[in-house]
C-alpha cells in the first residue's frame, strides 16, 4: 500500500494531545488550534513532516490516510455512524447466555448472533462487523451480510468486571485519532475506554487475529502488552471460522 503524507490529519492528531495533555507555552496558550501549531512549527525550522520523522513518529501520531482502517479520524460523522451501530445492535439482539442457549452443552463460545439472541461477545463481534460493512435493512439475516462499506475497523476487548472482578465481558475497541473507544452492550452510546470504572481492561484482539495484554490506559489509549492467549471462546469460533469456511473478515 502506497501512504501519502497527509499535513492536516498529523496537525490534528498532535493538537488533541496537547489539548488532552493541556500543554502550555508562553507565547502558546491552551487550548492549541493547528494554526497556533503550525506557528509553534515554524518557530523552531519545523514543518509537519520533518516533526513526525523526529518526534511524531515515537508518539504515536498517525498522518496516513490511507490508514484510516485502523486509527479512525472521529468527526461527528463517523462518531454518529459508530454511536448508530452501537445503538442498533443493541436494541435488536436478545441477551441470552452460551449455556441456556446450549442446555448447558458449551458453557463460553463466540459466535455471531445470526438469528438475533447471543450474549456480550455476538454483541461485540456484530459490531465488529457491522462497522465494516455498515447496516442494510431488510435483509434477510441482518447481523451477517457482507453488503455495505462503511469500512471502519474494529477489535474485539475483553475486561474484568468489578466489583468483585468475577466477571468477564466482551466489547468492540475502535482505535481513533482521539482516543480508544468502545461499543458496549450495557451503554447505549460509544465512551472512551477511561470512562469504564467499573472495568479493568484485559485483553485486545489485534491484526491477524493475534490477542495481546491490555497494560493499562494513557491518556485516552490502551498501553498494549505482549501476545497473550485468546479467549477459550474465541479459540473455538475462529477454528470454525477456518476449518468450515463460513465467514471472512
Amino acid at each position: 500500500m502506497k501512504l501519502t503524507f497527509n499535513d492536516e490529519l498529523c496537525l490534528q492528531s498532535k493538537v488533541h494531545d496537547l489539548n488532552y495533555q493541556r500543554v502550555t507555552l508562553s507565547d502558546y496558550p491552551y487550548p492549541w488550534t493547528k494554526e497556533s501549531l503550525l506557528q509553534l512549527y515554524k518557530s523552531v525550522g519545523l514543518t509537519p513532516l520533518t516533526h513526525y520523522y523526529r518526534y511524531g513518529c515515537n508518539e504515536g501520531l498517525n498522518p496516513f490516510l490511507e490508514l484510516d482502517g485502523i486509527d479512525v479520524i472521529l468527526t461527528p460523522e463517523n462518531r454518529d455512524k459508530i454511536s448508530e451501530i452501537n445503538t442498533w445492535c443493541n436494541e435488536n439482539i436478545v441477551y441470552l447466555s452460551d449455556s441456556e442457549t446450549t442446555d448447558d452443552l458449551y458453557p463460553e463460545f463466540w459466535s455471531y448472533p445470526t438469528d438475533g439472541i447471543d450474549d456480550c461477545d455476538g454483541y461485540a463481534m456484530a459490531k465488529q462487523y457491522k462497522l465494516n460493512t455498515g447496516i442494510v435493512e431488510g435483509h434477510e439475516y441482518p447481523f451477517f451480510t457482507g453488503y455495505g462499506d462503511l469500512g471502519i475497523k474494529s477489535y474485539l476487548m475483553c475486561c474484568w468486571c468489578y466489583p468483585d472482578r468475577t466477571g468477564y465481558h466482551a466489547v468492540t475497541c475502535v482505535h481513533a485519532d482521539r482516543g480508544d473507544f468502545v461499543l458496549d452492550s450495557r451503554y447505549p452510546d460509544i465512551k472512551a475506554v477511561t470512562d469504564f470504572g467499573e472495568y479493568e481492561w484485559d485483553k485486545i484482539e489485534t491484526p491477524g487475529g493475534i490477542w495481546k495484554k491490555v497494560n493499562g490506559v494513557e491518556y485516552d489509549r490502551l498501553i498494549i502488552g505482549d501476545v497473550t492467549s485468546p479467549p477459550s471462546g474465541y479459540v473455538w469460533w475462529r477454528n470454525r471460522m477456518f476449518n468450515d469456511h463460513a465467514i471472512g473478515i
